[in-house]
């Protein structure tokens, strides 16, 4: 029994980091979005989507300095997006994301930090 107490106080005493998302705001579901990374090194993005209370890889993609903007569409069963971008080491960059003309999201790359959006339908979308 005593054991059993001492793992328990250990067990609690353990610090365990704890995951973050930074909910950033909705993308048009209606619409494509591109997704570009400015970077000097290379950068990974997984993107993820929740449907109906499931995580789904959709796409792991990996930029450099010279990969192009990417053009994607939001399936319509989606309820949620998350993008986990990571540098290689010592590295940096920023994931950009636009629909048409218009940038939506201008976020730094961080490993300890997913991106999450909510697609919406109907214009305008907040």
């Amino acid at each position: 029994m005593q054991k059993l107490m001492l793992a328990v106080l250990i067990a609690a005493m353990v610090h365990i980091p704890t995951a973050e998302a930074s909910y950033i705001g909705s993308l048009n579901s209606d619409f494509p979005y591109t997704l570009e990374v400015t970077t000097t090194s290379r950068v990974a993005v997984t993107i993820l989507f929740v449907v109906k209370g499931r995580l789904d890889v959709e796409e792991i993609l990996v930029f450099d300095s010279t990969s192009p903007a990417l053009t994607r569409t939001i399936p319509p069963r989606v309820d949620r997006i998350i993008f986990m971008a990571d540098a290689s080491p010592n590295g940096n960059g920023v994931v950009k994301i636009s629909q048409g003309t218009t940038t939506r999201f201008e976020v730094p790359v961080n490993p300890h930090d997913a991106i999450v959006v909510d697609p919406c339908k109907g214009d305008p979308c907040s």
